[in-house]
């Protein structure tokens, strides 16, 4: 990977971190982290994102993690990922 997309990809990983860690704690400065709340929803969608920008910079094995089960729907750029995964490396997922 070129290095200034890797650079960009990580300060977009670095963006979703900071932006987790503050929803967190917005989310317990309320009545606590209910699973129900928009806040939690927000929290493990930015959660997926994480996890694909850590593959993308190769600090997460993909394979550890394209069974994932989510609480909440698979986010859009999830399936564009594993859709592409299936298409160009003929991997079953």
């Amino acid at each position: 990977m070129d290095k200034q997309v890797e650079e960009e990809l990580y300060q977009a990983r670095k963006c979703v971190d900071i932006a987790m860690s503050h929803i967190h704690r917005a989310s317990n400065m309320d009545i606590g982290f209910d699973l129900s709340k928009p806040l939690n929803i927000l929290y493990k969608e930015l959660d997926t994102h994480r996890i694909l920008l850590g593959i993308y910079l190769k600090e997460i094995d993909e394979n550890n993690v394209m069974t994932r089960e989510f609480d909440v729907a698979e986010p859009q750029s999830w399936k564009a990922y594993r859709n592409l995964n299936t298409e160009v490396r003929g991997i079953e997922l």
